[in-house]
């Protein structure tokens, strides 16, 4: 009688190395506390706002998108770049270099989407915020927040592609800034 003895194939060696390893690096985690980001805030910019000034009215604003990838594997190549739309063939234009959904309905009378992008990064290591928004009488002005992390803090190393896009209700004209802030772990 001839007994078949099975092997594991390279493959299933190669899943079980994987899990092991991965089983391993879960431990050595949890034996450690993991770091816990704490923020300190760096502010870049002459024309950073900080708080509203006297007379200033702080105005709602709508979330259209806020991710730090887009729909396209973070493929498309980008630079860093703010936009203030007002019509809209360019928020149309705009929306889809970063999701594959419709872009939602914009009454362009009486609304504005501004958005923000920190362009093409090698890491998962940034992202944008809306900080603020306010009506000072002359402008509106939104303020971005860039979250970095500093190089102790785990992140991802894959493409990303930070951005947010909001609509509000006003047509003044608009002021866009931008606040940095870097989160350590220690």
């Amino acid at each position: 009688m001839i007994q078949t003895i099975k092997t594991p194939s390279a493959f299933s060696m190669t899943i079980s190395i994987m899990l092991s390893s991965l089983l391993t690096l879960t431990a050595c985690q949890t034996s450690n506390p993991a770091k816990i980001p704490t923020k300190s805030s760096t502010k870049t910019g002459s024309d950073t706002a900080t708080h509203i000034p006297s007379g200033g009215i702080e105005l709602d604003y709508k979330i259209l998108l806020n991710s730090s990838y887009d729909d396209f594997g973070s493929t498309t190549k980008s630079e860093a770049y703010q936009k203030v739309i007002d019509d809209s063939q360019t928020f149309q234009q705009e929306f889809a270099k970063f999701s594959n959904a419709l872009a939602p309905s914009i009454d362009f009378s009486k609304q504005r989407v501004v958005m923000d992008s920190l362009g093409l990064l090698y890491s998962g290591s940034m992202e944008t915020t809306v900080k603020q928004v306010y009506d000072d009488g002359e402008f509106v002005h939104v303020i971005f927040l860039h979250t970095s992390r500093d190089a102790n803090c785990p992140v991802t190393m894959a493409l990303s592609r930070p951005h947010v896009f909001i609509s509000l209700e006003n047509t003044r004209p608009i002021k866009i800034h931008t606040e940095s802030m870097t989160e350590t772990c220690d």
